[in-house]
């Protein structure tokens, strides 16, 4: 059995997606939802939905449904000024909690002119990410970073992308935490057909898809799902280097 987590924003099920209908699936683990844009879009759609989402998934939140959400970067603005952002939409939305998974960066597009702006940029917002949630953020990205063969890690630890070749990027099968097989509801590539994967989930629509994978290959446990998903430095991680750096100083 593999396990599934739905993108989504604002523009793709209206105003108020059925979350129940991936709730009611057990192979649905999860959904992810698109908050904010550089430092202009942040739209109430977010704030309503991430609310639901959570109300929706009852008792398996946190256990089997997780909730996420990701910011599409852009080149015009400093990273951690989007983090702000970014973050900032996600307080007055009701904040992140214990079944939430670290929030993604949405690196893509033609806008980014260089090497460095995006290396810059990017991680910019990993830093302020981590510092304010206490969880590094996962990078999603494909094109951009492997064409230009940009191999630096830049505060990301696990990658989420639409490609299963990230090689030229740095990045191997096993730092995979979700493969995006899917853009609403259409295969990206016709031969991942043969394993079956669901583009559409019966009540909720044809969305993007992503299948949770652990250690380079399709998860096929709740354990694993739980360790792909929720995976970053938690705050405990910190607080217990902080005491630490402060004992060696004493």
């Amino acid at each position: 059995m593999s396990f599934f987590v739905p993108d989504i924003y604002a523009s793709d099920l209206g105003e108020l997606p059925n979350f129940s209908a991936l709730t009611a699936r057990q192979d649905m683990v999860g959904v992810i939802l698109k908050a904010t844009q550089g430092v202009q879009y942040a739209p109430q759609w977010f704030v309503t939905n991430w609310q639901r989402a959570r109300a929706s998934a009852g008792s398996r939140y946190g256990s089997t449904f997780f909730r996420g959400c990701y910011h599409f970067g852009m080149p015009t603005t400093h990273g951690a000024q989007q983090a702000d952002f970014c973050l900032n939409l996600v307080d007055r939305a009701g904040g992140l909690a214990a079944g939430d998974m670290p929030i993604a960066w949405d690196l893509e597009g033609s806008a980014w002119s260089s090497t460095q702006q995006i290396v810059d940029i990017s991680s910019q917002f990993a830093e302020r990410v981590r510092a304010r949630t206490g969880k590094t953020p996962v990078l999603y990205s494909g094109a951009t970073i492997r064409d230009r063969g940009i191999k630096q890690r830049m505060g990301y630890a696990k990658m989420w992308t639409p490609h299963l070749d990230m090689s030229k990027a740095g990045w191997s099968l096993k730092d995979y935490t979700l493969w995006q097989y899917a853009g609403d509801g259409k295969l990206y590539n016709p031969a991942s057909a043969v394993y079956g994967f669901p583009t559409s989930v019966a009540g909720w629509g044809a969305t993007d898809m992503n299948v949770v994978m652990k250690n380079g290959a399709f998860a096929t446990s709740m354990s694993d799902v739980t360790s792909s998903l929720m995976g970053g430095l938690s705050l405990l991680l910190f607080a217990g280097a902080a005491a630490l750096a402060y004992l060696a100083l004493r």
